[in-house]
């Protein structure tokens, strides 16, 4: 068994194993380095996935994301970090390429262009976008 299936069995343990995913209606379990990705049941914040990551304090991290058919994540805020994520995220969930996952980034747009830019942005959304 590899690490990152150690440490993906270790979270789902500590979270209650198969209770937990009764409880909240959790499926399509996906394992990365140090974290767990799950499709989550209905709840509150309307969020259908959710990753719980192992950060270097031995800590957990919970991240909790909408993904829809049009863009699979919307306003996430924006850093480098969850960039990257939402990239993951994409290649994971469609088994697709990077060079696939656009990003469209969101808050004021400068008064010459359509588009918000990277430098005035405050979120970002994720789409699958595939060439023919």
């Amino acid at each position: 068994m590899s690490t990152d299936m150690r440490v993906a069995e270790t979270i789902l343990s500590q979270l209650g194993g198969n209770r937990f995913r009764v409880m909240t209606g959790a499926k399509n379990f996906a394992a990365t380095d140090n974290s767990l990705r799950m499709k989550i049941g209905r709840n509150k914040t309307n969020a259908n996935y959710m990753e719980v990551s192992l950060n270097m304090l031995d800590l957990y991290d919970i991240t909790f994301a909408k993904v829809t058919k049009s863009s699979f994540l919307k306003g996430v805020p924006l850093t480098e970090e969850n960039m990257e994520l939402a990239k993951m995220a994409g290649e994971t969930i469609f088994g697709t390429s990077r060079k696939n996952i656009r990003i469209k980034f969101r808050g004021p747009r400068p008064t010459n262009t359509n588009h918000t830019l990277k430098e005035y942005a405050v979120a970002f959304d994720a789409y699958l976008w595939e060439r023919d």
